[in-house]
């Protein structure tokens, strides 16, 4: 899923091979600025929640561990999700601040040139860099002949039809106005992960009004449609109150903005072990009320793993002030790794679901353990190849569309 980026935007390679900086995406702010090491941090995070949902839903297809899929049960999946909300409520605002300081009405220089079209720009770049291709990829595996996993929904629906596809692409699916005329936007075809983009995407829309005080009639619009997608969501519709989690991202972003210059060195310890400490307690929340609804299951889990955020990133700002040089992230194997695995974790959240529908008819051939051992392998191979042809060219898509598209 979209979690916006880290502060690691590289210069943009040209036709002839040369590179420019990105000087027009990514302007110059007095703001708070995420060091390498709290980028590295945050990649870890959003690695490990991409594999965590991957994980999940092998389980439920292939009946290992199948008591972790009972809906009335924690599905392990679902905290994955819960992980990426938390990062894009923190990552959105935090992008915000950084490229116009003023747009949380909290400082007082503004950045130029940076307003809500540029914001638009930005979040269709990151969003559609990846969607797109992903689409695509569902689209095929779909139509194998081999594919005999059930996407129907509504039962006799055709949910790969090319107008589900385009109404997916605008984040129209399971979109509640639909419901009032009787018509039911479906996910499409074998993207059952899509629910949750169409949820984040019109966030994203209702965010970028409010904090550039967007009031054109077009802004205000689609400020309208937003609103009712996440009012549906609090209200307990798709998502089921999720919007809470990428609040309460948000509120991690305000309190480490505050806090993170004055956290002294020696704090560093302190801070770290109670990331430590909030992160065990958010499992232990999940483990002790294994049979709450949804929301019930989130909140505790989000609220404690948002604590565990706002302690990890504090700690990693006083470990790196005391110990200078020596304690910036260097380009080693493992973070290389975790840096390449968080480069297509997006597309591995997109794509992974219909590649577990082409595996799913090997169930009688092949033990459990098997097959999520052969699914962990096969979907991520697959997304890094997707992602080679989008979410890897997120940047010069952005730019494209800053080139032709931006006003303001």
């Amino acid at each position: 899923m979209a979690t916006g980026e880290t502060p690691r935007d590289g210069p943009l390679k040209k036709a002839d091979g040369s590179t420019q900086p990105l000087r027009s995406l990514d302007p110059p702010s007095d703001g708070p600025v995420l060091s390498d090491n709290d980028s590295l941090w945050l990649d870890a995070l959003r690695l490990l929640a991409a594999q965590v949902v991957l994980l999940g839903h092998a389980f439920d297809f292939f009946g290992w561990f199948s008591s972790l899929n009972d809906p009335s049960h924690v599905q392990i999946q679902r905290l994955g999700v819960v992980v990426f909300f938390l990062l894009s409520g923190f990552l959105i605002p935090y992008s915000v601040d950084r490229k116009r300081s003023a747009a949380l009405g909290a400082a007082t220089n503004p950045v130029p040139g940076y307003g809500f079209s540029r914001y638009l720009i930005d979040r269709s770049g990151r969003i559609y860099a990846a969607l797109l291709p992903a689409l695509l990829f569902i689209a095929v595996v779909d139509l194998l002949p081999f594919q005999a996993f059930e996407t129907d929904y509504p039962p006799g629906s055709n949910t790969s039809a090319v107008w589900v596809w385009m109404a997916n692409a605008l984040h129209l699916q399971e979109y509640p106005a639909a419901a009032l005329n009787g018509l039911t936007i479906p996910i499409f075809g074998t993207g059952d992960p899509l629910w949750s983009l169409a949820v984040e995407w019109w966030i994203y829309m209702l965010f970028g009004v409010v904090a550039f005080r967007a009031l054109t009639i077009p802004a205000l619009t689609l400020a309208a449609i937003a609103g009712l997608s996440v009012a549906h969501n609090l209200n307990g519709g798709t998502g089921d109150r999720i919007v809470v989690v990428w609040i309460l991202g948000w509120l991690v972003f305000l309190a480490w903005k505050v806090l993170r210059s004055r956290v002294s060195p020696r704090l560093g310890v302190a801070a770290r072990f109670g990331a430590a400490v909030f992160s065990l307690l958010a499992f232990a929340a999940v483990a002790i009320a294994p049979h709450r609804s949804h929301f019930g299951l989130d909140l505790p889990f989000a609220i404690l793993s948002a604590s565990a955020l706002l302690f990890l990133l504090l700690g990693s700002r006083a470990r790196e002030t005391a110990q200078g040089e020596a304690g910036k992230v260097t380009d080693k194997p493992l973070v290389r790794a975790i840096r390449t695995g968080a480069g297509y974790s997006f597309t591995l959240y997109l794509t992974h679901f219909s590649v577990l529908t082409v595996l799913y008819d090997l169930r009688e051939q092949f033990a459990p353990p098997m097959l999520v051992a052969i699914a962990l392998v096969l979907c991520n191979c697959v997304a890094w190849l997707v992602s080679q042809a989008g979410e890897r060219h997120t940047q010069s898509l952005k730019q494209w569309m800053l080139q032709r598209f931006s006003t303001t």
